[in-house]
């Protein structure tokens, strides 16, 4: 199988390959090759802009939950949330790794939006799947 370039990725994506860059620059890999952790990032981005959030939003949220998305790597048994919580005195964002605890903070808050970065990283697994599929097939013909 071929490598992975960010041409490929864009082309996934359709978006240009200068945007890819900016993303890289942004989650500070730009200049070195691509590794599946980093495609996988990439494309957590565009998934999580399907929720409504814009590309600066969701690369902060990839860069402050990086942890997060290694541990949802390991396993894709492992789940994770996202928690956006908003009080009259201050708004703040943390994750929980189970259902017990998602709900626990859910009933101490009272009220959270919530990002199932788990699905979302599946999702961006998926892509990513459909990637190397398709480039195997280019460096087969």
């Amino acid at each position: 199988m071929g490598i992975i370039t960010q041409a490929d990725l864009a082309k996934s994506m359709h978006i240009s390959r200068m945007q890819v860059s900016r993303i890289m620059r942004e989650i500070k890999r730009e200049k070195l090759p691509l590794s599946d952790f980093d495609i996988l990032r990439v494309l957590t981005i565009k998934e999580i802009q399907k929720f409504g959030f814009t590309s600066a939003v969701a690369i902060e949220l990839l860069n402050e939950f990086e942890g997060e998305l290694r541990f949802l790597h390991n396993s894709t048994e492992n789940n994770c949330w996202v928690l956006f919580v908003e009080r009259e005195d201050r708004s703040y964002r943390l994750t929980s790794l189970s259902k017990a605890h998602l709900h626990s903070v859910i009933d101490a808050v009272g009220m959270a939006l919530v990002l199932p970065l788990h699905c979302i990283f599946a999702a961006a697994q998926y892509q990513l799947a459909k990637i190397k599929k398709a480039k195997a097939k280019q460096v087969a013909v």
